[in-house]
């Protein structure tokens, strides 16, 4: 009884640390692979041509490398507002660079598209 009690301890911490090391993969952020993630989606929603293609994930990769540099930056910040208002600095500047991109429908529909992530997300509306 004292072998199995054991052996499950042994399972269980074994269990805890490795889902611990996928959470670690899992936040650790990868610009290209983000951005080639982003690209994709964006591809397939706004149906972008091949230049839009490479175009979009040469502005993501470089644009999230600087979200890389930026959340360095910010780790320790106690400020909750200030990393807010930094975060949501970055994305207005992203969403520009991703604007002059599209052409006039996608722009249309990527406006859509942002107003809709907005009201799952309760933009405005911050868990203070």
């Amino acid at each position: 009884m004292k072998r199995f009690a054991l052996l499950m301890m042994i399972v269980l911490v074994g269990t805890t640390i490795t889902i611990a090391q996928n959470r670690d993969e899992q936040r650790e952020l990868n610009p290209e692979k983000m951005a080639k993630q982003q690209t994709e989606k964006l591809k397939k929603d706004l149906k972008l041509d091949r230049v839009q293609v490479d175009k979009m994930e040469k502005y993501l990769t470089e644009s999230n490398k600087e979200l890389v540099k930026l959340r360095d930056e910010l780790k320790g910040e106690e400020d909750r507002f200030k990393i807010r208002d930094t975060m949501r600095e970055f994305r207005t500047s992203q969403e520009k660079g991703i604007k002059e991109i599209l052409k006039p429908e996608q722009l249309e529909k990527y406006n859509k598209m942002l107003e809709e992530r907005s009201s799952r997300r309760g933009r405005g509306q911050g868990r203070n």
